[in-house]
């Protein structure tokens, strides 16, 4: 999408209020607004899809209970963070490679009273994303 594009759909948008939430409706191609619940050709573009979303959307695949659905998400992601725990990598295929690295030791500075504070090596979780996630998301 443009940068042109991009600026005409932002100027024909709403926002919705609701309580703690803010909810983006924009202008569809039949000149419609896009509801909260409704699919359209652009995505709502406040709020990140979570984890409970992920349920709900397994749920509505499987034709399981929510429950199980709720559960088969937290599975995948506990034993994903067990493995990189372990040091080692988790790939998906069309998702990406999940892994860790070694983070070096630095010297930083407190921003509050300016003074030096040495900050240990550690371990931190990176992903690269898989080929076929990059293009699809690029189109």
């Amino acid at each position: 999408m443009s940068n042109k594009g991009f600026l005409e759909i932002w100027q024909k948008s709403l926002i919705y209020q609701q309580p703690s939430n803010y909810w983006l409706y924009c202008r569809d191609f039949a000149g419609g607004y896009t509801t909260r619940t409704g699919v359209s050709n652009y995505q709502l573009l406040i709020n990140a899809m979570n984890k409970q979303d992920i349920a709900e959307r397994v749920h509505t695949v499987l034709g399981t209970t929510k429950a199980d659905a709720e559960r088969a998400v937290e599975s995948m992601i506990d034993s994903i963070v067990s493995e990189l725990k372990k040091g080692n990598d988790v790939s998906i295929a069309g998702l990406g490679i999940f892994k860790t690295k070694m983070r070096a030791a630095r010297q930083a500075r407190n921003p509050r009273t300016g003074a030096t504070v040495q900050v240990p090596s550690m371990r931190v979780p990176k992903f690269q994303a898989a080929k076929a996630l990059k293009e699809a998301v690029k189109s």
